[in-house]
């Protein structure tokens, strides 16, 4: 709901120019994905594996015959989560200001809140290693609820630079909020939990390439797909058509996301109870599960969509009609958002398997896209771009992801048995 909510006040407090440099500021931002390389999904995945064997003890620390092999696995995600934060922050901060740059023309106003933006989009992906621990470690509730309240108070942030006046600091107080409450979170939570690092500098009780980083590389190629498929038209449109244009895309694809990571949450909230079910080898259980998820999936995203498609014939004749892509190309839009977040929920069930098999389509799919967006911008603008994204979905992705998940979750289960 605060998501929806900060869609209408950016679309009050911002003219059209400034909702174009908000959505893209974000979507460039959300870069980090590539950089994080999958890491955090895989690292849920595998601390719910570990924790079969130990459980949590006082203030953050673990107990149990699987402690040492823990203290490994944690010590070397946390240095590796460190690493892609500084990578991001070096790269974001040059060849991000050197892309706006080139469409600033005499007005500035964007280098600090960029600058900022980056440090602390930064912070909150280096955070990413204790929320998926954690998460992992079946504090999911837990984390669910130290996420909403990012999300909450992150908004209001929000809501009130647009309201005094702040433009696209706005963007900027979200991961300020979230960087804040997620250290305080730890502090009073899990205050101990870097001891499992400090008693850990030199072990490798922990086989992190042999079984880490299979599955990492893959879940990293199928996040480039995913950001070329959802994240990278609003950048192009802004580069080739204005900020005007990349407001329009840029606040459309923002909502038919909301509503896709929402009924996404079916299948989220369930991925550390997937994995455990997987190690226990109860199929009839893990297709039931699954089952369950992909009707509330459906019903709550057509459900959602609906009423986002309905509230746009109220719009008509008023100022925000200019704010949205057209209806025709919203209907394509959710067309598209519907069977990428739907892939994505093949793919976290397959991921209980420890398995990535769908990522070269996500990378495939997402490279034509990414191709056809180029070709095809120019000339037909946004309603070029979304026909890309729907054809190459409806036509290729989808149909080779179901495909290739029907057949790998069958294999992948005689092969555990």
């Amino acid at each position: 709901m605060a998501g929806f909510l900060t869609v209408v006040v950016v679309a009050n407090y911002l003219s059209l120019i400034e909702q174009g440099w908000y959505y893209t500021f974000l979507s460039v931002a959300a870069m980090y994905s590539i950089f994080e390389m999958g890491l955090s999904a895989v690292l849920v995945q595998m601390s719910a594996h570990l924790f079969t064997k130990i459980r949590w003890a006082n203030q953050g620390l673990v107990e149990g015959r699987g402690a040492k092999e823990f203290a490994s696995f944690f010590t070397q995600a946390f240095k590796s989560f460190t690493r892609m934060a500084i990578i991001f922050s070096v790269v974001m901060l040059i060849f991000g200001s050197l892309y706006f740059y080139s469409k600033s023309s005499d007005d500035y106003g964007w280098i600090m809140p960029w600058i900022f933006l980056v440090v602390f989009t930064a912070a909150n992906m280096w955070m990413l290693v204790f929320f998926s621990v954690i998460e992992g470690g079946g504090k999911i509730k837990e984390v669910y609820w130290v996420r909403f309240l990012q999300g909450f108070f992150g908004a209001i942030g929000c809501w009130l630079c647009l309201y005094f006046g702040f433009g696209l600091w706005a963007a900027v107080i979200s991961p300020l909020v979230s960087a804040a409450l997620a250290v305080t979170w730890l502090l009073l939570r899990f205050p101990r939990v870097l001891e499992n690092f400090q008693k850990n500098n030199f072990a490798n009780d922990f086989a992190w390439r042999e079984r880490v980083w299979p599955i990492q590389w893959r879940v990293a190629i199928g996040w480039v797909g995913n950001y070329l498929m959802s994240q990278l038209s609003t950048p192009v449109v802004f580069y080739y058509h204005g900020a005007a244009a990349a407001g329009q895309i840029g606040l459309s694809l923002t909502v038919a996301h909301m509503v896709g990571v929402f009924s996404q949450s079916w299948f989220t909230q369930s991925v550390p109870e997937m994995a455990r079910i997987v190690v226990e080898k109860e199929w009839s259980k893990l297709s039931s599960l699954f089952n369950k998820n992909l009707i509330g999936y459906g019903v709550t995203f057509i459900l959602g969509s609906s009423v986002v498609l309905l509230t746009t014939y109220f719009l008509q004749g008023t100022d925000y009609e200019s704010r949205i892509i057209t209806r025709s190309d919203l209907l394509f839009l959710f067309v598209f958002v519907f069977f990428y977040h739907l892939n994505l929920g093949f793919a976290l069930q397959l991921r209980a398997f420890n398995k990535e098999p769908l990522a070269w389509i996500a990378v495939l799919g997402g490279a034509i896209i990414f191709t056809g967006t180029l070709l095809f911008v120019k000339e037909y603008a946004i309603t070029g771009v979304v026909l890309v994204m729907f054809c190459v979905q409806i036509l290729l992705i989808f149909p080779m992801t179901f495909g290739f998940w029907a057949r790998a979750n069958k294999m992948l289960r005689q092969e555990a048995v």
